[in-house]
């Protein structure tokens, strides 16, 4: 590779914002380079079945792989290039920004950040130990390893539902934990684990530490209104608390919020000129699929127009 390749527009994450923002600029005739990072195609790679974009899974469920995938190609056939690197630092001004990344130094004239989140750890004992060793964070990883097991999933929102339900096809038994009564899950998506015999619950509860010599084999639990607390056994511990945005290379290059967020605006436009957030590092409230992707292509058609017009 040459010393500073330069492009019209860099971004950086190859998520559904990432690929939209790719696939409508390399449509525009600019010159586009996409950054993906640890985990190719962001978040939706690590989904079982998609249900809810528009147009795809019609006749058979289709997996968050396959969107990625189709996500990748459709960029490409229009000119994006692809780069497996991760960014470590962004530096510079609109018109010639640097990014330093692991496979070198890139310029762009402008930037489109959309880096994604990473799932939060609880912070127990025995959950970095055990990582890998019936600790997870992604059921469609690692459900097959846990064929006629019993297992507990950690929280209560979509992904930990979500996740819970696949794994029915897995396990013997899912065990969900959660901290309340009420979810803050979808209404359909709550109605539908209640309804699976498969799935278990131990509600107004947190764990506290996971038990095991070199394996998972149980998860301690405090029952909140009773302050008791049980040695629950299971072979796995699936963990699905929220995520963190994954900004940590952008701190002084544009303003975050108090959780890390990218602060943008209804443009999804950053503080700094000619920087452009989208995805689930600028998104609090929704993080779907199609919202990122929405979120992508306003991201694109304001570069596109900032290009145009500087």
């Amino acid at each position: 590779m040459s010393p500073n390749p330069q492009a019209d527009l860099a971004i950086v994450g190859g998520g559904a914002a990432g690929m939209a923002a790719a696939l409508y600029s390399s449509r525009a005739t600019l010159n586009v380079v996409l950054f993906e990072g640890a985990t190719p195609g962001g978040q939706i790679a690590l989904t079982d079945e998609v249900e809810n974009y528009p147009g795809l899974g019609v006749e058979e469920p289709i997996t968050g792989p396959e969107i990625a995938g189709l996500f990748q190609q459709h960029a490409e056939k229009f000119g994006t290039k692809v780069e497996y690197a991760l960014v470590e630092k962004v530096s510079g001004k609109a018109g010639a920004f640097s990014l330093e990344t692991t496979a070198g130094v890139w310029v762009a004239r402008a930037l489109m950040v959309a880096p994604g989140s990473s799932a939060r750890a609880i912070g127990i004992p025995g959950e970095k130990e055990m990582m890998g060793r019936g600790v997870s964070t992604c059921a469609t990883c690692d459900g097959p390893f846990f064929r006629g097991r019993e297992v507990v999933v950690i929280g209560g929102g979509d992904s930990a539902l979500q996740e819970a339900l696949f794994l029915t096809k897995f396990a013997s038994k899912v065990t969900v934990v959660h901290r309340r009564q009420g979810f803050s899950a979808s209404t359909a998506l709550v109605k539908r684990a209640q309804a699976h015999d498969g799935i278990d619950w131990k509600l107004d509860c947190v764990p506290e530490a996971i038990l095991g010599e070199g394996v998972v084999e149980g998860v301690r639990i405090r029952h909140l209104p009773s302050d008791t607390v049980e040695d629950f056994v299971t072979s796995g511990v699936f963990i699905f608390i929220g995520h963190t945005p994954n900004t940590a290379f952008l701190q002084g290059f544009v303003d975050l919020d108090a959780s890390g967020y990218v602060v943008v605006n209804r443009d999804q436009a950053t503080s700094r000129s000619g920087v452009w957030a989208a995805g689930d590092c600028a998104d609090h409230q929704y993080k779907q699929l199609i919202t990122s992707a929405g979120d992508g292509v306003k991201a694109a058609l304001n570069a596109i127009h900032f290009l145009e017009t500087h």
